[in-house]
Order: C-alpha cells, then sequence, then structure tokens
C-alpha cells in the first residue's frame, strides 16, 4: 500500500486537515463548562480522530500498511453517531432512540462483516455514512416536529449536524466506490485527487462542528 506512505510536502491538505482537527477540540476546551453531554461526545471524538492521525503517520512513516487504522475506526465512528444522536435529551421521542439503537446494532453487525486489514473497506465507510445520514434525517424530522427550538440557527446540534449532513452527502460517493479511487490500485493522481475531496469536506465538518461548539452556551436559552 503506497498511497498512505505519504509525506506532508506530497499532501499537504493531509497537515491541513490534521491542523483544523484541533480545532473542535480546543473549542471544546476552552468552553468545556458551557458544553452539552453530546458535544462533549463531539470533543472526545475530535481527540480520538488526533490519536488516529498520529498513529496512521507513524505507520506510514514506517513504510507499515495504516489502512487498517481506518477502517477500524470505523466503529468508532458508528459509536460515535448512536451516542451523539441519543445523548441529545432536547428530543422527547422514544421511538427516535429506539431507532438509533436498533440502527446501530445492525450497522455494527454489518460492519463486522465488511472489516478489512488490506485496503479500505467500501462496506465499512459506506455503513457509516448510510447510518449517519439515517440519524440526521430522524433528528431534523424530530427538532421540526417538537418544535422546541427558538432559533434554530443558534441551537448547537443543527450546527454539528449540518457539519456531518454535509461531510457524508460529500463523501459517500468517494468510498462507495473507493475500490477503484482510494484502493492500493488506484493510480497516484486519482488516489490525490479524491483523498483531497474528502479531507476537504472533512475540513468542512470541523468548522461547523466547531461553531456548534461555540453555540452550545446558548442551547438553554434557546430551549421554548
Amino acid at each position: 500500500m503506497e498511497h498512505l506512505f505519504t509525506s506532508f510536502e506530497e499532501y499537504p491538505v493531509a497537515f491541513i486537515a490534521e491542523i483544523i482537527t484541533l480545532l473542535p477540540l480546543l473549542t471544546g476546551l476552552l468552553f468545556l463548562k458551557y458544553t452539552k453531554n453530546e458535544n462533549k461526545l463531539l470533543v472526545a471524538f475530535f481527540f480520538l480522530v488526533f490519536l488516529r492521525d498520529i498513529s496512521s503517520n507513524i505507520l506510514a512513516y514506517s513504510r507499515t500498511n495504516n489502512l487498517f487504522i481506518y477502517n477500524l475506526f470505523s466503529f468508532i465512528e458508528l459509536i460515535f453517531l448512536a451516542l451523539l444522536f441519543y445523548t441529545n435529551r432536547r428530543i422527547a421521542s422514544t421511538t427516535y432512540r429506539k431507532a438509533i439503537i436498533w440502527g446501530g446494532l445492525l450497522a455494527f453487525l454489518l460492519n463486522c462483516l465488511f472489516y478489512s486489514t488490506t485496503d479500505f473497506s467500501i462496506g465499512n465507510f459506506s455503513t457509516v455514512r448510510v447510518y449517519g445520514l439515517f440519524l440526521i434525517l430522524i433528528f431534523f424530522e424530530r427538532v421540526l416536529a417538537e418544535m422546541n427550538v427558538k432559533n434554530i440557527v443558534l441551537y448547537s446540534m443543527f450546527w454539528v449536524s449540518s457539519g456531518l449532513l454535509l461531510y457524508f452527502c460529500g463523501t459517500f460517493f468517494i468510498f462507495l466506490l473507493s475500490d477503484k479511487v482510494l484502493s492500493k490500485d488506484a493510480r497516484p493522481d486519482i488516489f490525490r485527487q479524491y483523498w483531497y475531496t474528502n479531507l476537504i469536506f472533512y475540513i468542512l465538518f470541523c468548522v461547523l462542528a466547531s461553531i456548534g461548539i461555540w453555540l452550545s452556551r446558548y442551547d438553554e436559552e434557546n430551549r421554548i
């Protein structure tokens, strides 16, 4: 696997993405006392992302296959998504929480079936995105149905969910076709083009998540 044996000189956008990971992490630590449980989970998630990137870089510089880290991290992403939306007490519906649990169990099972240690797993990354989009859609439906937010633009989870929606939609087909564009057999220029696209959407997610974490201070007064 040569594509991820990379230096920051060859892939500068990767360096920017790793630095941007610190933005929501530091924002969460700075405003920790204002941060709700779901946003504390978000801060913990970005900390794990930062550790993942450090670990993958260490393996890359030692010219060791680091793809298993990304595939394994998809399990953490599933757990994070389930906890992020489940712990949001603004939504009162019990059906909503049951959908999160049962959908999460199904997604976790599929992830186990698709797991690979040798190449990017189409199944792992696609499962995360389908489950994430499912949660985001039912979250927005519940927010609109229950009408318990005064100003949705000041609602922290609106920004976090919008960031996830943008990231998952923007990268869904990239990972669905990862055996062609992100595999060890893909041409370096093709790999770089699609990997950069993935990183750009990730950077947008980090920025929107940071806004959401910062706005969490207004969540209580924004409640109807």
